[in-house]
C-alpha cells in the first residue's frame, strides 16, 4: 500500500495558521460588540421607561432619552424606505471595508414577535482584515445593526480571499401603517 504524502510549504502553512488566529479575532471581536450594544440598548430602554414612569417631570431628559432612542434605530416613514437605508448602508459600510458585495437580500420586515425590525442577508467577498472592518463598522456604529448569523469560507487555497455570508438585523422608528 502507497501512502501519499501531504506537500505543504512553510508559507502556505503560516498563512493557514494567521487566518486561524484572524478567525478568532473576528469571533471574539463580534462577541463583545454585540454584548456592549445589547448592554447599551437595555440601558436606554430602561432609562425610557423610568422617564415614562415618573410621568411629566424631565421633560428634557425624556426628550434626551428618545433621541438617543431614535439614533439606535434606522428613522424611515415606512418599511420600504427603512428596508432601502438599511440595504445602502449595509453595502456603504461593506464598501468601505474592501469587500465586494456580492448580495443583499431582505428576509423580513418585522413580524409578531418585533414589528418594528428588518432582517437582511449579505454575501460579500474580500480579505479578512475586510471582514474584521466591516464586521466592527456593522456592530459599532449608528443606527445600531446586529449580526445575527456570519459564516465564511475561503475562496482560494492561499486564504487571503474569503466568502462572507451574514444575516444582520436592525429596528426602525417613525413606522406607518400601510
Amino acid at each position: 500500500m502507497m501512502r501519499k504524502q501531504l506537500d505543504i510549504s512553510v508559507p502556505s502553512l503560516a498563512t493557514l495558521l494567521f487566518a486561524g488566529a484572524l478567525v478568532v479575532g473576528l469571533v471574539a471581536a463580534v462577541t463583545v460588540l454585540t454584548a456592549r450594544v445589547v448592554s447599551l440598548g437595555a440601558e436606554v430602554h430602561q432609562q425610557s421607561t423610568l422617564l415614562a414612569a415618573a410621568g411629566g417631570r424631565g421633560d428634557a431628559a425624556q426628550a434626551r432619552a428618545s433621541a438617543q432612542d431614535a439614533a439606535m434605530r434606522i428613522d424611515a416613514p415606512n418599511e420600504g424606505l427603512a428596508a432601502a437605508q438599511f440595504e445602502t448602508r449595509l453595502s456603504d459600510i461593506l464598501t468601505r471595508g474592501g469587500l465586494n458585495l456580492k448580495s443583499i437580500e431582505v428576509l423580513s420586515e418585522g413580524g409578531e414577535a418585533a414589528p418594528d425590525s428588518l432582517s437582511v442577508k449579505v454575501e460579500a467577498s474580500g480579505s479578512l482584515l475586510g471582514v474584521r472592518e466591516a464586521l466592527l463598522a456593522i456592530e459599532g456604529g449608528t443606527p445600531y445593526f446586529f449580526v445575527t448569523e456570519a459564516d465564511f469560507a475561503p475562496e482560494s487555497e492561499s486564504g487571503d480571499k474569503v466568502t462572507l455570508h451574514l444575516v444582520v438585523e436592525a429596528f426602525m422608528t417613525g413606522r406607518s401603517e400601510p
